[in-house]
Formats: C-alpha cells, sequence, structure tokens
C-alpha cells in the first residue's frame, strides 16, 4: 500500500506547477459540499501548497478509490473525508496546460511531461435531452414497490403491496398509442396473479420470459407460468424465515438470486430447489440486510449491496468473495446495485444522494453522478439505451432524473405525474422505453418522443 501511495505522490508533484496557478487564479472546478472537500490554501511565495495541506488532498482521494490503509497511513486524521477534489483538480490543470500548449516552464521535455501527464483525451459531448411522455399507467389497490422487464423487452411486471402482480405487454401499449380505439379490446395488462399473503416486494422474469419470480413480506419466493393465462397463482413457491427483498435469475435461468432481512445473500438452484449461501464470509462476519442482488450478465460473478452501506462481490460459481466495497457510499445504506450490459461496470445508488459506477477490474469509482436527492427512502439507480444513460429518481422534486453515463452530465429532471413519492425506476433493457413506480398506487411507462 505505501507504494502506491508514493506512486501517486510522485505523479501529483509532476502536475504541481500547473496545478498551483489554478489556485492562485481562482479559477477551480465547481467545488463538491464543503463537508467533503479539504480546504485548499498556498504559499504564494514557495508556489507550493503546505506539506500538511497536500498531505490531506492525497489522503481523501486515496479514501475515496477506497484504498483505505494507504489514506490513514498518509493522514490518520479522525474527521478525513473522501473526496475526488485531487483528482478534479489535476484535470483541470491538464486541461488549461493542454489549452495554452505549454507547461508550466519546469519541465521543457516532452518526454518527460508525457511521462506523467493524465490523459486530457476529447471528452463527448453530452447527449441531447429526450422528450419523454407517459404512454400508460397501470394502477394497484396498494403501494407499488417494484418492477421488472424481461430479457427481450416485451413485457414488464408490477409487484404491490397489495399482494398482487401484474404483466404488462409493451407492445400493445404501443398499438394503443397508435390506435386509442383499440385500448379497450386489447388491454396491455395481460396477467394478475394473487398468490402472497404479505406485501410483494420485488419481482423478475426468468431469462426464457415464460416464468416470473416474485418475493414478499410473508417469506415466501413464488413462480408462476406465464402460458398458463386463467391461472392467478404461483406453481412453486420457496419459504424463507426473513422478510424477502429481492430476487434476480442467472443468465442461465438455472439459480435463483434472493435478498433478505438476514445479512446472508441466498441461491437456490431452480431444479431441485436447494438453498445455498456463498461459502465466504462467515455469517458472523456479516451484517446489514440486503437490499439488492444480481447476476452480472455472464453470471460469472455476482453482486450486493446492503444497509451496512457495503457492496459485495462475489465469485458466481464457487460462491467465493472477491471483493468488499466497504462505505461505498461514506457510510450511508446502499440501496442498489446494476451491472452494465457490458459486464464491466456496477452501477450503485445509496442514500448520501451520489449515485456511482464502479469499474470491477480495479474496484474504483470512475463516475460520480450529482444534483439529485436520494436521502428520505431507499430508490435505485439504472443503466437505459444501452448503458448511455443514467436514470435515478429525485426525492424531493419526486422527478426521474437523468445523466450521460460516459460524462457524468446531468441532462435532464423529468416530472414524473406521480401523486405519491417515486419508489423506483426500471429501463427497457432494448429501447429507450422506462417504468416508474410510486406511492400513489401506480405504474407508469415512458417512452423517448425521438424514438416515436
Amino acid at each position: 500500500m505505501m507504494l502506491d501511495v508514493k506512486g501517486f505522490i510522485f505523479v501529483m508533484n509532476g502536475e504541481l506547477g500547473a496545478l498551483l496557478g489554478l489556485l492562485g487564479s481562482g479559477t477551480l472546478p465547481a467545488a463538491a459540499p464543503p463537508s467533503s472537500i479539504p480546504t485548499v490554501s498556498h504559499d504564494k511565495a514557495s508556489n507550493q501548497l503546505p506539506r500538511d495541506e497536500m498531505l490531506r488532498l492525497i489522503a481523501s482521494q486515496l479514501l475515496f478509490y477506497n484504498f483505505t490503509d494507504a489514506a490513514r497511513a498518509v493522514d490518520s486524521s479522525p474527521t478525513l473525508t473522501a473526496s475526488p477534489r485531487l483528482a478534479e483538480l489535476c484535470f483541470e490543470a491538464n486541461r488549461k496546460t493542454a489549452e495554452s500548449g505549454q507547461g508550466d516552464g519546469s519541465d521543457p521535455s516532452p518526454a518527460k511531461r508525457a511521462r506523467i501527464a493524465l490523459s486530457t483525451a476529447p471528452v463527448r459531448p453530452a447527449r441531447n435531452p429526450s422528450q419523454y411522455i407517459s404512454w400508460f399507467a397501470t394502477q394497484h389497490k396498494g403501494v407499488v414497490r417494484g418492477a421488472a422487464f424481461s430479457a427481450d423487452g416485451t413485457y414488464f411486471a408490477t409487484c404491490s403491496a397489495d399482494t398482487s402482480l401484474k404483466v404488462v405487454d409493451v407492445a400493445k401499449i404501443h398499438n394503443c398509442r397508435k390506435d386509442s380505439s383499440s385500448a379497450s379490446t386489447d388491454k396491455p395488462v395481460v396477467r394478475t396473479y394473487y398468490d402472497h399473503q404479505g406485501p410483494a416486494n420485488d419481482v423478475a422474469f426468468h431469462p426464457n420470459g415464460s416464468t416470473l419470480v416474485s418475493c414478499s413480506d410473508d417469506q415466501t419466493i413464488k413462480l408462476y407460468d406465464l402460458q398458463r393465462v386463467n391461472v392467478k397463482r404461483g406453481y412453486r413457491y420457496l419459504q424463507d424465515a426473513c422478510p424477502v427483498r429481492c430476487v434476480s435469475f442467472h443468465p442461465s435461468g438455472d439459480f435463483l438470486l434472493a435478498g433478505t432481512d438476514h445479512e446472508c445473500v441466498r441461491i437456490y438452484d431452480i431444479q431441485t430447489f436447494k438453498c445455498f449461501r456463498p461459502t465466504t464470509p462467515a455469517v458472523g462476519e456479516l451484517s446489514g440486510s440486503i437490499t439488492k442482488a444480481q447476476f452480472s450478465p455472464s453470471g460469472n460473478i455476482f453482486a450486493t449491496s446492503s444497509t451496512d452501506g457495503t457492496i459485495r462481490i462475489y465469485d458466481g460459481v464457487g460462491g467465493k468473495l472477491i471483493n468488499t466495497i466497504t462505505q461505498a457510499h461514506g457510510g450511508a445504506s446502499v440501496s442498489s446495485v446494476e451491472f452494465s450490459q457490458n459486464g464491466k461496470w456496477l452501477l450503485s445508488c445509496g442514500l448520501d444522494s451520489l449515485p456511482r459506477v464502479w469499474d470491477l477490474g480495479s474496484g474504483r469509482v470512475v463516475q460520480t453522478f450529482e444534483g439529485s436527492s436520494q436521502r428520505n427512502s431507499s430508490i435505485n439507480a439504472t443503466f437505459s439505451q444501452k448503458d448511455q444513460l443514467i436514470l435515478s429518481v429525485d426525492d424531493v422534486s419526486n422527478s426521474v432524473v437523468v445523466w450521460d453515463a460516459k460524462t457524468g452530465a446531468l441532462l435532464q429532471k423529468v416530472s414524473t405525474m406521480h401523486s405519491g413519492p417515486v419508489r423506483s425506476v426500471i429501463a427497457s433493457p432494448v429501447d429507450g422505453g422506462f417504468v416508474t413506480v410510486s406511492d400513489d398506487c401506480r405504474a407508469r411507462y415512458w417512452f423517448p418522443e425521438e424514438n416515436l
């Protein structure tokens, strides 16, 4: 770890001249909230930051990258907080240097400058905002708690505190949009199920599209045969000892992940219905209930998020814990995790109001999305339009927030028309459509006008 620290300091020293020029000129990038940023000043006489302040910047950046031990080795102060401030300053210093076409005069050698310069590759412009329209709404008798699309985007399902589930045909929504006269004869809701004894919390489609699974506060997981048109109940159930919060199928359809109020994630064999748990860590080393569990697109790993503020990555074959991201959202509860379609990135959302994308190879944050609030309730974030956009919910304005996934730019906030708090947003895997679910007992389907 100490080697990482020294290497980090070496790179930062290479950028110090341009960095100090920015500090003196007052052209720094916009600051994050003061509670998360180390204080920055400098000595104009020596053209250097005071040693303690430079070390605190480095330590805060290391803590932001989850190098906790290295950060504490540099600064063991109990008030140290994670901050990307140093990375922001260095990025801005490089940009200014690139614009001026020269360095700060201390290193005229292009070879030396290339050796330590940070990347200055141009960033593509942010996408133009879409005009999203609510095409369809379905109503339950209770709060709508979750929703999910089928793998091919043909259907989406919703689940409610009234214990019911609904399955909606997306093509029929589009047909009704084109021809309103067909709405009464070709209704989009094609299945309704009543089989839980308590509020239903989550739903998921089997990869083959013919089976739906749901979970509930009644401590059960139930499976439904979508090909049996008139059957209102599940054909199989799994009993747990705790309320079940989330479910997710393996891409092969052979296994099912389940997260409960217990701290240990469950893995079910769909053929035998036997239950397994990861081999490590021991149950006594875990804390907090599971808020979300999901397999990667290849199924070789799976991830969980927890109320203890931790993200854990497991081997999808042997069930061994392979990475732990502690304090992923500054110690706040982590509400959701979701893999990108290419399987290289993990999107998380927590009660710190800063959705993040993580590089699964290094376990480091590659993008943070600002401009929304997720402090009052557990809200998810999701990839949209083939990982080009990030969607989440602002619990103050009750709107859907849309960011550019690559640049982190906030593109727009979409008013949801819900009369109660929006609890989740679920994006279609094949196009720009998405579903919002709310405490107003409704689920709404949205579609971008540009795709009409």
